[in-house]
């Protein structure tokens, strides 16, 4: 199974159990070159706390040492014809529509998919999935980290590699934790670009 396709029935088996305004919980998909998948669940506290966790799906795609991944969640959209917010969030404007989305990334590109929520009698309908149209640009604090996940991975050394794979199953946190933090200092490093070209 892709994991575009493990997405989607991950997203669709959630929906089914939300009430009221819950949301399903962001998720992060991470496919090793030996065909793994590893789902982590993240917690998105507030605006502040979202860098921190651009470093954490940087670390867990170079640990993983993922050749593709994808990220999971909801989100509010305007689909207005003019899209001119105004200086608003999507969330404020009066035109907003909630929409599930995968951002799927891999070393040669990636894309947007979504599907339109609906809340009817306390229950979250999902619209049929389309990707976003092709002038959609790959960019952003969530699609930079994994494109720098997936670059971190592919650039590990043999023998950081050998060591991963050792204690991987062992304590996952222990390798995950040491990165984040190593990460986070680089990318807010003042003057310092972290490219992945």
């Amino acid at each position: 199974m892709s994991v575009l396709s493990g997405a989607r029935e991950h997203i669709e088996r959630s929906v089914k159990d939300l009430e009221g305004e819950e949301d399903f919980p962001p998720f992060l998909i991470c496919r090793n070159d030996k065909g793994e998948d590893m789902l982590t669940l993240l917690d998105m506290p507030d605006e502040e706390h979202k860098d921190g966790i651009a470093d954490i799906i940087v670390a867990i795609i170079a640990v993983w040492q993922s050749n593709e991944a994808l990220f999971g969640s909801c989100a509010w959209t305007v689909e207005s014809a003019s899209r001119d917010l105004d200086g608003m969030m999507p969330s404020e404007h009066p035109d907003r529509r909630e929409m599930a989305f995968m951002l799927h990334v891999t070393p040669d590109g990636g894309g947007l998919h979504r599907a339109m929520m609906r809340r009817v009698g306390g229950k979250v309908e999902l619209e049929p999935w389309l990707p976003v149209d092709d002038h959609f640009q790959m960019g952003g604090r969530f699609s930079d980290a994994m494109k720098q996940g997936l670059w971190l991975a592919r650039h590990l050394p043999p023998e950081i590699k050998n060591y991963i794979d050792e204690h991987l199953e062992e304590d996952p946190q222990a390798l995950i934790e040491p990165l984040v933090r190593a990460i986070g200092r680089y990318r807010r490093e003042p003057g310092i670009q972290f490219s992945v070209n």
